[in-house]
């Protein structure tokens, strides 16, 4: 619903491609039947729109003159179709929309293609006070603003109307979604835009099928060859099943987990130095999981990586990821990549997908524990940013894993959680305490050995500080 200065438009949008052709009551693209004639149905909806209007007008003194404004039903057609085989009575009530929005613009091409208006509508529009309130009243929408766009349904989603993320080129937008029914039931909801894609061969159904849906099937592939590694994944909750030009997909979440570029602006700073360290290490271990199956992210970036105090990680938007037995998009995915330059691109370097998770997932790490991404493009590894030394032992780590050289960057981030945790480990654990014993202090090789050697004589205090002071 279009509610203009002195017209009331009823639209149905169409984004289709290819042939469009009128027979037998039904339309159909690309000699697929898509239904019935939706210049038919609007124009029903136009009708009874005008109706009920009219009578909303006739039955209040205070609006019984007024003039009923004028209701017009058209199809927009958004996509590039020809159009040429739509039957000659519907043709008028069929537009392009880039040409709609032009007209839209213009009053004098509204009046010439929508006719004239009556007089009282030009001397008081509808976006004056008086029929803002009779049109507000009549359309059942909040006073302000007066007309509010619906919320989108997606099999039983509801989606919010502003994205919490939009894709560089705009090929999709991401949503917060709910279920209708269970409100506390969560996902982001992705809308795909195909048209943005700089290679047109997306904007085919058969160029489709292979980005629509590959998340899903790299999660599945994942879970199946690791089912670690699903803790790790947002999970697939729904899908567009026809893989139209509008193909959505959506994925299970917690309301309390945040995209790591919320997260850092608002639950970081919170977190204790060694928490922080904690929430890197499961992002390491998270991305670790992927490479041990033989598989690689290349998104990774603020995005993708969802974090949950106190220790939950979860991964998203693996369209574009490598799997060794997978088909890949090869040059045809960095149009579909959000995350941060990689040295190699800008080197014009040969690397491993592993190598440029790790230089990804370094630049995540230093987002946390420091509060923002290294600074350069690409991002260049500064100990400066540690003013205070928090951090000291990680230098090092920082400097192997943001190696602008790939062949002297760390080779998987398994191998970086390995050096990570070495890094960061602060004491022995009472474990290694108790090897040590049994390896230093022959003949006595076990616990249980020692106990018999020297049984128990009485209860004694535990002293930490004497062990302590012992090693």
């Amino acid at each position: 619903m279009i509610v203009a200065d002195h017209y009331i438009f009823v639209i149905d949008v169409k984004d289709w491609y290819g042939t469009v052709e009128s027979r037998e009551g039904n339309w159909f693209q690309n000699g697929k039947d898509r239904g019935g004639s939706p210049v038919k149905k609007i124009a029903e909806i136009q009708r009874k729109v005008f109706e009920k209007l009219q009578g909303h007008l006739k039955s209040r003194k205070d609006t019984r003159e007024l003039s009923v404004p004028r209701v017009i039903g058209l199809v927009l057609m958004a996509g590039r179709s020809d159009c040429s085989g739509i039957s000659d009575l519907e043709k008028d009530n069929v537009l392009d929309l880039e040409l709609f929005i032009r007209i839209a613009n213009s009053p004098n091409k509204l009046r010439d293609n929508f006719g004239n208006v009556p007089f009282d509508h030009v001397k008081d529009s509808f976006s004056g006070r008086q029929w803002k309130q009779i049109l507000t009243r009549f359309f059942n929408v909040k006073s302000s603003p007066f007309f509010q766009p619906g919320q989108r349904r997606f099999q039983g989603l509801l989606a919010q109307n502003a994205p919490t993320f939009v894709h560089p080129n705009g090929i999709y937008s991401e949503f917060d979604a709910y279920e209708e029914k269970i409100p506390l039931n969560t996902s982001t909801l992705r809308l795909w835009d195909f048209a943005k894609c700089e290679n047109s061969r997306f904007q085919t159904e058969e160029g489709r099928s292979e980005i629509a849906g590959r998340e899903k099937s790299v999660f599945h592939w994942l879970r199946d060859r690791n089912s670690f590694t699903e803790k790790y994944l947002l999970t697939p909750a729904a899908h567009d099943v026809d893989s139209t030009v509008d193909y959505w997909e959506a994925y299970e979440r917690r309301q309390k987990q945040k995209r790591l570029s919320d997260f850092v602006l608002t639950e970081a700073e919170r977190l204790s130095a060694e928490e922080r360290l904690e929430m890197s290490r499961q992002l390491l271990a998270a991305v670790a999981s992927l490479h041990e199956s033989g598989a690689a992210h290349l998104d990774l970036g603020p995005h993708s990586i969802w974090m949950e105090v106190p220790t939950t990680v979860r991964l998203s938007h693996l369209m574009a990821a490598h799997t060794p037995e997978g088909r890949s998009l090869g040059i045809d995915r960095y149009q579909f990549l959000s995350s941060v330059t990689l040295p190699e691109i800008i080197l014009d370097v040969h690397s491993s997908p592993q190598r440029r998770d790790v230089f990804l997932v370094g630049v995540a790490v230093h987002s946390v524990l420091f509060g923002h991404a290294p600074e350069g493009n690409p991002p260049d590894w500064n100990s400066n940013v540690d003013l205070d030394n928090c951090h000291a032992n990680l230098h090092g780590w920082f400097s192997a894993v943001l190696e602008h050289d790939p062949n002297n960057r760390i080779r998987t981030c398994s191998d970086a959680l390995s050096l990570f945790n070495k890094a960061t480990a602060t004491s022995p654990s009472s474990t290694k305490i108790i090897e040590k014993i049994e390896i230093e202090h022959s003949p006595i090789k076990s616990q249980m050995q020692a106990a018999r050697m020297f049984p128990l004589i009485e209860d004694f205090i535990w002293a930490p500080r004497f062990l302590n002071n012992f090693w």
